[in-house]
């Protein structure tokens, strides 16, 4: 089955799974979590609602990656979205980004000035 993997992941995107996939399996064809995951609310969001009538879940994954408990997990169905928001503040990856896009800012400002 297909389901979307998006946010803070290192291969976001589309990705196909076994109908019987979990997170662990998913993150894992979506290349691991970034380092400033969120893994306190991450929403899974269904195409269309579950027997229950919902159509979103937040789930929190921190006692899945520090203890391996998976009763936090749910079934996942086809075309299912999974976001996984990155963490409030400062952190290393978003200071090493904004250093990244100020060094390319930097270069070109230089560059049109040595014309």
């Amino acid at each position: 089955m297909v389901v979307n993997v998006l946010g803070a992941v290192k291969k976001p995107g589309q990705i196909v799974v076994q109908e019987n996939a979990d997170f662990a399996s998913i993150f894992t064809e979506a290349g691991g979590i970034t380092e400033n995951a969120n893994l306190k609310k991450v929403l899974v969001s269904r195409k269309e609602p579950d027997s229950n009538g919902i159509q979103a879940y937040k789930i929190d994954l921190r006692g899945y990656f520090k203890t391996g408990d998976r009763s936090s997990f749910i079934v996942f169905k086809p075309n299912d979205t999974i976001i996984i928001p990155e963490k409030s503040g400062l952190t290393l990856e978003t200071f090493s980004r904004y250093i990244g896009i100020m060094v390319s800012g930097a270069t070109g400002v230089f560059y049109l000035k040595s014309l």
